[in-house]
């Protein structure tokens, strides 16, 4: 009898151990992302030729921005020869892939395909690759996607001062570099870059002589290519510093290299200043 029970014991001892080590595995493969942050295989670009892993349970992609109606082509092959599912997956369908749920645009599984997808909505997109068979396999890929540029941040509520940092942010396909110019209207006022690192987003430093105005825009250019766009009017106020003592002195002055007064008396060692 107690041989009995300590076989049973046992025998549930290394059921657990085998059901932990399952579930530890169904969590790291099923219950994380895996791989689904496609920046590490590839950056955004219009067209591109290249190369992904794709090992049993990892799921790497392809991302590119796109706007409605844009066609994304591709032509892919494995090797070696090997069938695998083709997914094309908009923002939201990719990070279900975290929860083990599949959404999205599905081809027939194939060891290669050539097509075009035409884009349903404007955002991220991803071609994602998935291997059911247990031997790994790599893709290799041509993709062409129709140039995308688009600057989002600073926006119609955006308010800033001058001398002061604004981020910029943007989203492309391209993988280049980017010019930043700043507006007033349709009147160009300075270049905040002339060749910043095109990753998505920059601070910039607003120029210290700028006026007061609601019109100002940002325009986001492609280095090597006509290819631009606008942010929306955005307002830049100078700043300014009021005169609290003595308390004779009611006044608003703008600040500029020199501080002008509107009393010749006055010293800037006899008032206070608030800065807004």
């Amino acid at each position: 009898m107690k041989k009995r029970i300590l076989t049973l014991v046992l025998v549930t001892f290394i059921c657990n151990i085998i059901l932990a080590s399952q579930l530890a595995l169904f969590i790291s493969r099923e219950g994380t992302p895996r791989n689904n942050n496609s920046a590490s295989h590839n950056n955004p670009k219009s067209s591109g030729d290249g190369v992904l892993q794709v090992p049993r349970g990892s799921y790497p992609a392809y991302y590119t921005w796109a706007k409605e109606g844009d066609i994304i082509s591709f032509q892919w092959y494995t090797n070696p020869a090997s069938t695998v599912d083709f997914w094309i997956m908009d923002e939201s369908n990719w990070q279900r892939i975290s929860y083990g749920i599949f959404t999205g645009y599905r081809y027939p599984p194939s060891s290669s395909k050539t097509g075009n997808f035409s884009v349903p909505h404007d955002g991220k997109w991803y071609l994602m690759f998935c291997r059911p068979a247990p031997q790994p396999t790599s893709v290799y890929y041509s993709i062409k996607t129709t140039p995308y540029l688009m600057i989002y941040s600073p926006h119609s509520e955006t308010s800033t001062y001058t001398d002061s940092s604004l981020t910029v942010s943007w989203r492309t396909n391209y993988a280049t570099w980017v010019k930043l110019d700043l507006y007033k209207g349709s009147s160009f006022i300075t270049t905040l870059h002339d060749h910043t690192y095109n990753d998505g987003s920059v601070s910039i430093q607003i120029p210290w002589n700028c006026s007061d105005g609601n019109n100002y825009k940002i325009r986001i250019s492609d280095v090597y290519s006509d290819e631009f766009d606008f942010s929306e009017s955005f307002t830049i106020q100078q700043r300014k510093i009021t005169v609290i003592l003595p308390m004779e002195i009611n006044s608003n002055y703008r600040i500029s290299k020199n501080i002008e007064k509107k009393d010749s008396n006055l010293t800037p060692a006899s008032y206070k200043v608030m800065i807004q």
